[in-house]
């Protein structure tokens, strides 16, 4: 063996062993679930988006996060007093590795399962063939018609959310087929 082909066999070795830092998915969660998907599902116009970027760094676990809703004309999400007629928000998480986003989820579920044991009548379904772990959560506000539903999924080294507001028509089937959308596109 010579020296080149032994460099080149130790350069191969440390890449394959080395934890990778960055990860296949999307950077922007925008790319994962595009406005006309987005007006299709929820039936009605969604022109204000709401975009968010945070760089991965060792102070949040090197979490790469993207978010990105989809709301009525004139809807800021930033200042709204109350959840709007219609909207969609996506929610990426994008981890170093599979082990470190499993972490995050168990963090997050936790968390969910709290909340929800906390509120009468509500309570986490678990949702098949979708990542893993997949669930659905709704939320109850109090004196509002405006139903919310999360669903929450882990696939590879990204967890992902998926948060729908709809004041008619059933949230959980609209939550379930953009997160299909949004898992057909991570890696």
């Amino acid at each position: 063996m010579t020296r080149t082909d032994l460099s080149m066999l130790l350069a191969a070795l440390a890449l394959a062993a080395a934890p990778s830092m960055a990860t296949s998915a999307p950077a922007n969660a925008c790319d994962t679930l595009p406005e006309a998907d987005a007006v299709k599902l929820l039936g009605a116009p969604l022109p204000e988006t709401a975009r968010s970027q945070v760089k991965p760094a060792e102070e949040n676990g090197n979490d790469r996060q993207s978010s990105c809703g989809r709301f009525p004309k004139g809807y800021k999400l930033e200042s709204a007093q109350a959840p709007p007629e219609r909207g969609i928000l996506v929610e990426l998480h994008s981890l170093p590795s599979a082990d470190a986003a499993r972490r995050f989820y168990e963090g997050v579920l936790d968390m969910q399962t709290q909340m929800v044991s906390a509120t009468a009548g509500v309570g986490i379904v678990k949702v098949s063939a979708l990542g893993d772990g997949a669930y659905l959560k709704p939320t109850v506000l109090p004196s509002s018609p405006v139903k919310i539903v999360t669903l929450t999924f882990r696939k590879g080294s990204t967890v992902a959310s998926v948060q729908v507001w709809k004041s008619a028509g059933a949230v959980d089937a609209i939550a379930r087929s953009a997160a299909a959308q949004v898992a057909a596109k991570l890696p």
